[in-house]
């Protein structure tokens, strides 16, 4: 346990530099925003994304070990140096919150706290990690990305975000072994993300947004906790996506502020999807954001937000056209790259059909839901898939049935609603999109 809290610490001391760094450039074309409208969780999954961008392009030259630490490390070191003003205020904002944190909320963060050390000390269970998430580390730990090792095996070439992060933080170069502990980070992270919920409840500032942030760590705990002290990415794309859209929803007031928002939300957003492809509805919520007629920015501003775009996505791109061959391993249609290690496309897409086939009706006869409709295959699918997955279908699934009789009842109203609430609206249609 004690590697696992020095391993926390050191995930913390790294994603609170890299969060600020982030928020200082995307400070930079934007009227002055104060530090104080960014939730201190927010700050730290900022810098796990900015992380994770970066340690992908070093994967391009180089293995996961003691150059990349030592890169990181300087950076944050010298950037500190340079910006210890900012610094300085950041670290006093950050204890000024912890110093007048309410009882409970302290209490219910060192419980999470012994929660996820439980989970990390325990054995890992997940059947994923042993199919091919640790030879994936491995493999980031020993090497720089080897074109066409899905030809290995078709799940090394998954190229997931995450993945970098959890090699990363694995510290294999020290001797040690089995530390699985970004997971157990990111929901803390969440948990702190959730109490900003609970103190505008207890101070009476109570929205329906509050209520919701308040209940993110007992749903973290009751669908995802077998996930806490693995290396799985179903926990960090569902967080991820959780934080973007209620982030999105909580904004506060000023120009500034909302521009401010808006691009770390997408930040957010885009990121998931490089954690986990089937996370890809999210983007209809960064294009709602991107489209809108904004008044408060102007279009160069609007476009600089391509930048961390770019950061993001094209060490992730090139990585996965190096494992596999393709721009987004498994899709076998955007067959556009022709390289000498490249997948067979008949391959890929049995991988694809694998995946969409086992998620339908996992075992032996997986293949055969893949020609069954749905009325066929979804009544099994829904009886073995868990009360947390039913819990969370049904209640998908009945606020879709809700929206929409209330749309077709009071159509002009609705789009009155929608045209004055894009955030709730946007985050409402994409939720939809994602559930269908």
């Amino acid at each position: 346990m004690l590697t696992v809290l020095a391993t926390l610490a050191y995930v913390f001391t790294l994603s609170f530099i890299y969060g600020l760094i982030t928020m200082r450039v995307c400070e930079s074309s934007l009227f002055p925003a104060p530090l104080e409208i960014v939730p201190i969780p927010i700050v730290h999954i900022l810098g796990l994304i900015t992380l994770s961008a970066i340690i992908s392009w070093c994967t391009l030259v180089t293995a996961v070990g003691p150059v990349v630490h030592g890169l990181l490390i300087s950076g944050a070191i010298l950037w500190c140096f340079f910006h210890y003003k900012f610094i300085a205020s950041a670290i006093a904002l950050y204890r000024s919150r912890m110093a007048s944190a309410r009882w409970l909320n302290l209490a219910v963060l060192m419980l999470m706290l012994g929660v996820v050390l439980i989970a990390c000390a325990g054995q890992d269970h997940m059947y994923d990690d042993g199919l091919y998430h640790l030879q994936d580390v491995k493999w980031i730990v020993s090497f720089r990305v080897v074109p066409g090792v899905g030809n290995i095996h078709g799940r090394l070439a998954f190229n997931s975000a995450w993945t970098l992060l959890s090699a990363f933080f694995a510290l294999p170069f020290l001797g040690i072994s089995g530390i699985r502990a970004v997971n157990a980070a990111l929901v803390l992270i969440v948990t702190g993300f959730g109490l900003t919920g609970v103190t505008d409840i207890l101070d009476k500032r109570a929205t329906t947004v509050s209520v919701i942030k308040a209940t993110i760590p007992l749903v973290t705990l009751l669908f995802y906790y077998d996930q806490i002290g693995s290396l799985m990415t179903d926990l960090p794309a569902a967080v991820l996506i959780w934080s973007a859209c209620l982030y999105f929803l909580s904004t506060v007031d000023g120009e500034g502020s909302q521009l401010l928002t808006n691009r770390l939300m997408i930040y957010i957003a885009l990121y998931a999807i490089t954690v986990k492809l089937s996370t890809l509805p999210i983007i209809l919520l960064m294009l709602s954001v991107l489209t809108q007629p904004w008044r408060l920015a102007t279009r160069s501003k609007i476009m600089w937000s391509l930048g961390p775009v770019c950061f993001i996505l094209i060490p992730w791109i090139i990585r996965s056209v190096v494992l596999s061959g393709y721009l987004f391993y498994p899709v076998p249609y955007l067959n556009f790259v022709s390289v000498d290690w490249k997948m067979p496309i008949q391959r890929v897409a049995l991988e694809q059909q694998v995946i969409l086939g086992y998620g339908r009706s996992p075992g032996l006869h997986y293949a055969d839901s893949l020609h069954l409709p749905l009325q066929v295959w979804g009544p099994p699918w829904f009886r073995a898939a868990g009360l947390s997955a039913q819990v969370i279908l049904g209640t998908s699934l009945m606020l879709i049935f809700g929206f929409v009789m209330l749309y077709v009842s009071r159509q002009k109203r609705w789009l009155v609603w929608f045209r004055h609430n894009y955030r709730y609206s946007s985050v409402l249609v994409t939720e939809i999109v994602g559930v269908v």
